[in-house]
């Protein structure tokens, strides 16, 4: 089953009518899975060109947010009403060196696909895995090329063989603790919205003091022997 849109870039808009509407199915926390090129096999995530699981959170007011390789997003789509097509209206990420030439390179091509650089509109749909009624959040400017986003944190391994990690509280205000079944957790770091390593710990790993941050929205990337996942907290 495939719920179809058109998505269509602007960078300057005016004399429209715009509405604030979109589809259920596309809120929430996305994981990038692979890049699509001219209908050959995805081209996979791993950590070789990204340090962490790059996600795309989309809001219930259409605004949206992620992580990339080091650098952080923040951006907004509206519904035009009269060619009932999404309109990016806003896309902001920072500017951070990852200090690596592949995450630079990885952050510079996944960038293009908010900024406009492969064209005005583009197709996103949802698509079900019959077997595992797993969800994919397909981004395309043509077919087979695009994005690949999924429910789950995927990160140069299948879904199913990365355990994923629960944090809690979330809110938090001291201690943040982090759980993983059947899964090594080796490092913890945390990341300002700004893209900045704030925190990081590799001995302690199942909490995490949070209380010497200032109130706001970060990033914990959790590695294990199996990969890299992301989710994100609130400090209050």
């Amino acid at each position: 089953m495939k719920t179809l849109l058109l998505l269509s870039i602007a960078l300057f808009t005016s004399f429209q009518s715009f509405a604030q509407e979109g589809d259920p199915d596309f809120f929430g926390t996305w994981y990038l899975r692979a890049f699509t090129a001219d209908l050959e096999d995805p081209i996979y995530i791993t950590n070789e060109s990204s340090p962490v699981n790059p996600t795309l959170i989309i809001i219930e007011d259409l605004t949206f947010e992620g992580l990339a390789a080091c650098n952080t997003y923040t951006g907004a789509y509206q519904f035009d009403t009269q060619i009932e097509e999404y309109i990016i209206s806003d896309f902001n990420p920072t500017e951070n060196d990852c200090e690596t030439e592949s995450y630079n390179s990885f952050e510079d091509e996944y960038f293009k696909h908010f900024n406009g650089f492969y064209g005005d509109s583009y197709n996103i749909y949802i698509d079900t895995n019959p077997n595992t009624q797993e969800r994919y959040l397909m981004v395309w400017f043509a077919p087979g090329f695009g994005l690949e986003f999924q429910e789950t944190p995927f990160l140069g391994v299948p879904a199913n063989t990365l355990n994923t990690f629960k944090i809690y509280p979330n809110p938090v205000s001291k201690t943040l603790f982090i759980t993983s079944v059947n899964n090594s957790i080796e490092n913890i770091s945390v990341f300002s919205i700004n893209g900045q390593i704030i925190l990081s710990e590799k001995e302690n790993t199942n909490q995490l003091d949070v209380s010497v941050l200032s109130n706001g929205l970060y990033f914990v990337v959790v590695t294990s022997e199996n990969g890299t996942a992301v989710e994100k907290f609130i400090k209050k």
